[in-house]
């Protein structure tokens, strides 16, 4: 998770305004989703959900990444007020490893 924004609130030091979440729809994005939401109610925090697909990949994957993200979020992120949603496309050759 990563923290961005404003301070609204603090928990022991850190500030928790803007929560990160980026998923590959794996279990153990799963349960960070669910640590996230935690927090996010919480604090009223703002979170945004992030999938990432390779520029190569077909538009029908890219759809299906929207609508698989879109069920993750009602799935994993009820009662969260403010969440924003969003699938970025890279390309693997961007990455230097």
């Amino acid at each position: 998770m990563l923290l961005v924004g404003p301070a609204r609130r603090e928990y022991a030091g850190l500030v928790f305004s803007h929560l990160l979440i980026a998923t590959d729809f794996s279990q153990p994005s799963r349960l960070a989703a669910r640590s996230a939401r935690a927090l996010a109610i919480a604090y009223n925090a703002k979170v945004t959900l992030l999938h990432v697909v390779d520029r190569d990949d077909t538009q029908e994957v890219r759809n299906n990444a929207a609508t698989l993200l879109d069920a993750f979020a009602e799935d994993l992120l009820e009662g969260v007020s403010d969440i924003d949603v969003s699938v970025v496309e890279h390309h693997h050759a961007d990455v230097a490893i």
